[in-house]
């Protein structure tokens, strides 16, 4: 999977990441891994269930296969917020952000 948020680009030293939302498919998850990233807070992606696991690491796009996102432990509360706005449909960083409510 090509994120655009990968904790390996920086260093998180003992600070541990925190799930911060399952989105529905990985088209969902890279908008608001987007999002994220636009206001300075860095995330990784990970797919969930079996699926990822039978595939042995190849990267399977599929609008059904469920993937998490996590961010520094640090960052939580200021992502919570974020998305938060966006299941509002507030402006993040000056945007018009969809409403969806699904988020």
């Amino acid at each position: 999977m090509d994120n655009k948020c990968e904790a390996s680009k920086h260093k998180t030293g003992s600070e541990p990441l925190r799930h911060l939302a399952t989105a529905q498919n990985e088209i969902e998850a890279e908008f608001l891994a987007g999002v994220l990233e636009d206001n300075g807070i860095h995330c990784l992606l990970k797919k969930e269930g079996a699926i990822a696991g039978i595939l042995g690491g190849y990267s399977l796009s599929s609008p059904f296969i469920p993937c998490e996102i996590y961010v520094l432990a640090s960052k939580e509360e200021e992502a919570k917020g974020i998305l938060d706005s966006l299941r509002e449909g507030d402006q993040v960083n000056g945007s018009d952000s969809p409403p969806s409510s699904e988020l």
